[in-house]
């Protein structure tokens, strides 16, 4: 049904008479949201649920290994940035200083080997060129950060040094327990102590269960020429850019998705990323019955303290779904759909990347956002006269400084040279040393000539 006709209904009873219960594996017991394989099922499956619900799951990105790797990146990361941390004590974890309410590792993106590695995966490439409906040499990717959602459930003894020492069994069996069940870097903790009360680990939940939208919705229906010139304006001298980009979208852009690449199980109660599920449909009717909360910023939150954004906000939550998702799924989402995130109130840590994807002729090289922008130009706008969206100048911008990122990153790994380097046609950087091929394209390195890569 058209935005147009839905208008004479508010968004509350839309929603009401909408099916919005995600489906599960078929599979009797299974805790898991439905998910596809590539392997497995058909392109037009994929597509066809997406476009229904706003999000897919796609199993089997990551192998076991990859998994494995990953965690271990993550956590040697945070240990390294973290001086105390230690991933299997979790009497060490208040001293991971995540950023933000979200569990993040940094403010700014993470250039590990591994973590770049996993942006140029070829399943995840493949997936995204399915979703995004065009070819795996349109595809680009964002460059962020991981998150670790540490156990908040654990007995307080597992946090806490004891202020007298065991006894010699006690040690054996308790001690050893918990360290082997608490976070090693590819599984989840728990712990088998009873009597103990489990108030210590709260101090690590990750804020409140919220949602929001990583772009101004407004803005967005508008192709707003607000919005053109920040993106235009990004130099990538400063790091945050890649960050700040993620929010710069407009609908003559074209489509965006956000991801989650997800590397432990994430049962429901681990915590993790909500999903208002078909919400893309309802953008426009959203956007005008709440055009109240419109601001000046390119992204949308909720303030719990005002009455109107509160009403907003428990309306999407009462619909709002836990999307939990096995070890090695890539979970995609449309941008315009609302989501946000749950606390993790379990005894399981959980680990998980971010990623964004976007079709490059749509972003940088069409002349339609250029257009858009000088069509919808009226007196309220601050677009200079003769000003046009430079995108491929900016592409250029991105990926020399891109480069240089990567090349500190390079010096600064001990192990092994990182430089970006070609790994063959039908490598997707899934293993071995450098950026491959694939990446290259991904990360918009190849507008650079062979010297400069």
């Amino acid at each position: 049904m058209s935005h147009l006709v839905e208008s004479c209904r508010n968004l509350a009873e839309i929603l009401s008479t909408e099916s919005m219960s995600i489906p599960y594996e078929e599979e009797e017991g299974s805790k898991f949201a439905l998910s596809f394989d590539l392997e497995v099922d058909d392109s037009e499956q994929i597509v066809d649920f997406y476009q229904e619900w706003g999000y897919v799951v796609i199993r089997n990105v990551f192998n076991p290994e990859q998994c494995e790797t990953t965690c271990d990146a993550m956590w040697s990361y945070a240990e390294a940035s973290n001086p105390g941390l230690l991933r299997n004590d979790p009497r060490t974890w208040e001293a991971y200083q995540s950023n933000g309410k979200y569990g993040l590792s940094a403010r700014g993106p993470v250039f590990d080997k591994t973590l770049l590695q996993n942006r140029s995966n070829t399943k995840m490439a493949q997936a995204l060129s399915i979703v995004l409906q065009t070819s795996v040499e349109d595809v680009m990717v964002s460059h962020d950060r991981f998150t670790i959602y540490r156990a908040t459930a654990l007995q307080d003894s597992a946090y806490k040094y004891q202020e007298q020492e065991p006894e010699q069994g006690e040690r054996e069996g308790g001690e050893e327990e918990e360290k082997g069940q608490s976070s090693s870097s590819s599984s989840s903790s728990s712990s088998s102590s009873s009597g103990d009360s489990r108030e210590f680990g709260k101090r690590f939940i990750t804020g409140r269960r919220n949602v929001h939208l990583d772009l101004n919705p407004w803005w967005y229906l508008e192709a707003s020429s607000d919005i053109l010139i920040g993106a235009d304006s990004l130099t990538y001298t400063d790091p945050q850019d890649f960050i700040k980009e993620n929010n710069l979208v407009v609908s003559s852009m074209g489509p965006h998705v956000q991801c989650v690449m997800n590397f432990v199980d994430n049962s429901d109660d681990d915590g993790g990323t909500i999903i208002v599920p078909k919400f893309h449909k309802y953008i426009h009717q959203f956007c005008e019955e709440y055009k109240m909360l419109r601001k000046p910023v390119p992204f949308l939150t909720f303030n719990e303290k005002r009455v109107k954004e509160k009403e907003c906000e428990d309306l999407l939550l009462n619909y709002a779904h836990r999307i939990p998702i096995r070890a090695g799924s890539l979970l995609i989402w449309n941008q315009i759909v609302a989501h946000g995130t749950q606390p993790n109130s379990s005894t399981r840590n959980r680990l998980a990347q971010f990623v964004k994807a976007f079709s490059r002729e749509s972003v940088f090289t069409s002349l339609h956002a250029s257009e858009e922008a000088m069509r919808r130009r009226d007196k309220s706008t601050q677009v200079p006269q003769k000003w046009h969206y430079q995108g491929m100048e900016r592409l250029q911008r991105r990926a020399e400084n891109l480069k240089r990122l990567l090349d500190a990153a390079a010096m600064n790994d001990k192990e092994k040279e990182m430089k970006p380097k070609v790994t063959g046609e039908g490598e997707g950087g899934d293993e071995g040393e450098g950026i491959s091929l694939l990446g290259i394209s991904l990360f918009g390195l190849d507008v650079l000539n062979q010297e400069k890569v």
